[in-house]
């Protein structure tokens, strides 16, 4: 029965997350998408993005040494 059940199962679990990342990450159909994308200055673009993975960096590192206190 569950052999059955796992044979119907016609999407892999990374092919419905990349259609949810597509869904969420498409470009815009709306008539101001490329007014939108022409209007990001790269430098600040890239200042964002360095700040948002340091944040990440700082928040993964916090729970990791938390763990190991944890632990001990």
């Amino acid at each position: 029965m569950f052999g059955a059940l796992r044979q119907k199962k016609s999407a892999s679990w990374m092919q419905v997350v990349s259609r949810a990342v597509e869904f969420f990450w498409r470009p815009s159909r709306r008539s101001g998408y490329q007014a939108d994308i022409a209007g990001i200055k790269l430098p600040v673009l890239a200042l964002v993005a360095l700040v948002l993975a340091s944040g990440f960096r700082a928040i993964l590192l916090k729970i990791a040494k938390l763990a190991i206190n944890l632990a001990h």
